[in-house]
């Protein structure tokens, strides 16, 4: 079986896998757990690198079909020029002039001949440097030599008869002869002596002939963190119609208690109501392109510029999902709602780990006592998460173990795939764990320490219209510039429980952390 085979039935296998995780969810017409969403995307990631090495596999495979057809072609040029010298070296000793007739027949290095002086005299001397023997390097440069001594007797004989070659006027024979004697004089050399000149790929001295490549096809996009913390909050499609969104909220429940005696009057108390008020908010973004680069690109530029627009969207809105301020224009972030859990975490002489594992658990049991449900989630930046992945114990072994090792008696497990961002596939404490770079890393006094986020991310509300984008010609018209936009309109809210949200921060998270090699 072949490699690309193996790697087709691996995609299918993790395809077939990711199908199991989805139908339940599709079949009973609900959301998908948290548990069914780390899977799907830990498995859409297998699937994307599966995919990546397909594709390298079919480059490679096609790489090599390539090769092999040059050095077919190559064997076929080398094979006809070799009968071609062999008939002329036929005609030649036929005709009994040496091993070298000219007459009306191209030159070895005349016009239409496929040989190549330069490269023939760069392939001489590779050989007198590494001991290999390019004999048809050879055999041309000495059949050329002949040639241009052949000529020179010819232009020797008809100035000796007086009836040289004349063009314009020019005494073309006198030229010729002239021209090799002064520059063997010029130079000391002896007849059919070798000359070099140093020409290099530098501006003058050759260096136009080998231009710049540009591979356009292959820019390289701008890096931006992706939307870790908007993707993991409960997604919903943005009601039409609307730029405020209310839902009603119990903020006081009803009493029930045991009834004092018989015909008493038995626990009764109004509920209270209010309303979680947020608003719907645009995120945009623009890029104004002349219309020559539009036109005359080799490649879509209008693509590569909508490409990093969408990215730079998507972390717009995961920032506004986080951190947004509520004013400005901004969605009210879930770090500032009022009534999250602020927990602080500071440098003590407790060992990393357990003060760590400390911290976590406090965060969960908040939100467990107050929300009443458990935390399903905890985020770190991905330089907190590799500073954790990097902790061993008394004996060096590592504490967090990946799934493929059969851990036994670990703090935690983690994927068997590196990953930089989104869901890692490993549980601590219970909590899926992310990676998740749009945390802030310039908290404290310092501005050096960065933080770690516990939530139950189904409590927290994230609604939005599908990304529109636009190209707007007429704008600028007068300047031929053409306005390409991107846009949505999102509203979120984590005031529904702010309890489900645990913000752990504190001098024990100096960033960026220590590593054992410094």
């Amino acid at each position: 079986m072949s490699k690309i085979t193996k790697l087709f039935d691996e995609r299918d296998a993790l395809v077939a896998k990711l199908e199991a995780v989805i139908t339940p969810a599709t079949t009973e017409a609900r959301d998908f757990t948290p548990a069914e969403e780390v899977q799907r995307a830990l498995i859409g990631d297998q699937i994307a690198a599966v995919s990546a090495k397909i594709d390298a596999r079919r480059d490679a495979d096609r790489l090599e079909d390539e090769k092999r057809e040059d050095a077919k072609r190559a064997e076929k040029a080398a094979k006809d020029q070799k009968r071609k010298d062999e008939k002329a070296a036929a005609s030649r000793e036929k005709n009994g002039i040496g091993n070298v007739r000219v007459g009306s027949g191209p030159k070895v290095y005349g016009a239409g001949s496929p040989n190549n002086y330069i490269m023939d005299q760069m392939k001489a001397a590779a050989d007198r440097y590494s001991g290999r023997v390019d004999t048809e390097a050879q055999r041309r440069l000495t059949q050329h030599a002949k040639e241009v001594a052949i000529d020179a007797a010819d232009a020797q004989r008809r100035l000796d008869a007086g009836s040289p070659r004349s063009v314009n006027g020019i005494n073309m024979d006198r030229y010729f002869i002239s021209q090799i004697r002064h520059g063997m004089a010029a130079s000391g050399l002896s007849q059919f002596e070798a000359q070099n000149r140093d020409l290099s790929t530098a501006a003058g001295s050759g260096g136009e002939f080998v231009p710049p490549i540009y591979l356009t096809e292959d820019y390289v996009p701008f890096a931006r963190a992706g939307r870790v913390f908007a993707n993991a909050c409960h997604n919903f499609p943005l009601p039409p119609g609307t730029m405020s969104i209310n839902i009603p909220k119990i903020q006081g429940g009803v009493t029930v208690s045991p009834q004092g005696t018989q015909n008493t009057n038995v626990s009764d108390t109004d509920l209270q109501t209010e309303y979680v008020t947020f608003p719907v908010i645009t995120v945009a973004g623009a890029q104004n392109l002349s219309l020559q680069l539009v036109e005359r690109s080799p490649i879509d530029f209008t693509g590569v510029a909508f490409e990093d627009l969408a990215r730079a969207q998507a972390q717009a809105v995961d920032i506004q999902a986080l951190n947004g301020t509520g004013s400005n224009g901004q969605v009210t972030g879930a770090l500032n709602t009022a009534g999250i859990f602020d927990v602080t975490w500071a440098t003590s002489a407790t060992t990393v780990i357990p003060a760590l594992m400390g911290t976590v658990a406090n965060a969960k049991s908040q939100i467990a006592s107050s929300r009443f449900a458990p935390a399903t989630d905890v985020f770190f930046t991905p330089s907190r998460w590799e500073w954790i992945e990097q902790q061993v114990d008394s004996n060096n072994r590592p504490l967090i173990v990946p799934t493929n090792n059969g851990p036994w008696n670990v703090v935690q497990t983690s994927p068997d795939m590196s990953i930089a961002q989104g869901a890692t596939g490993g549980r601590l404490m219970g909590l899926n764990v992310w990676q998740y770079a749009n945390i802030p890393a310039t908290l404290g006094a310092g501005a050096n320490q960065d933080a770690i986020i516990v939530t139950k991310s189904d409590d927290i509300y994230l609604y939005e219209t599908p990304v529109i984008s636009r190209a707007l010609p007429q704008t600028y018209g007068a300047q031929l510039t053409i306005l390409i936009q991107l846009y949505n309109y999102i509203a979120f809210t984590a005031a529904r429980y702010p309890t489900s949200v645990a913000y752990i921060t504190g001098n024990a998270l100096t960033n960026p952390p220590t590593f054992a090699s410094e």
